[in-house]
């Protein structure tokens, strides 16, 4: 499917320890007062994800203008949604274009997050728009990260950022993010 698309996915996965990954656990910043430490996990590795992209677009040397951003559905407050929402459109976009514009390259000048969108498992296949298909084919794609790792696709990558997730969300227990 990827071939008859010209398209390429990144598969990326987060092994973290349940010490750190505690489920009833409360959070928070300055822009989200409260946010459960699962959903606080969920929305970090979403933005590293959406990192992670930008980089494989970068490093093939593709431009990217607009991005529109489908996801399974989560349960975040809205005030810790529209905070990812506005980390996604705002630091990681000025960040991306800034990492380019740092190698002289043209890439990522109008780069730009449009939609950032929770799409709904279709109840069946033939029921599925275009959104729900991508969705739905992301959870086989993500549930396999570890054939994925260890095979040679050609148009799937796959990236483990467990120590990344892990310095970042320890932040919340009083750590640098440089401590190990």
């Amino acid at each position: 499917m990827l071939e008859d698309l010209d398209a390429w996915a990144i598969v990326t996965r987060a092994s973290l320890d349940p010490a750190l990954f505690r489920s009833g656990e409360i959070d928070g910043t300055d822009d989200v007062a409260r946010m459960s430490r699962t959903d606080n996990v969920w929305a970090t590795c979403s933005t590293f994800l959406v990192t992670a992209l930008l980089s494989g677009f970068y490093k093939r040397g593709e431009d990217l203008a607009t991005a529109d951003i489908y996801h399974d559905p989560k349960s975040l407050t809205p005030a810790h949604d529209e905070a990812r929402c506005k980390v996604l459109r705002g630091l990681v976009v000025r960040d991306a274009k800034q990492f380019s514009n740092r190698q002289n390259n043209r890439l990522f000048k109008k780069l730009n997050i449009r939609r950032i969108e929770a799409v709904a498992k279709p109840a069946s296949f033939q029921d599925a728009d275009k959104f729900q298909i991508g969705v739905w084919v992301s959870d086989p794609l993500c549930s396999s990260a570890d054939v994925v790792k260890t095979t040679q696709f050609s148009r799937i990558r796959s990236f483990d950022m467990s120590v990344e997730v892990r310095r970042t969300i320890q932040q919340f227990d009083g750590k640098r993010f440089e401590d190990d």
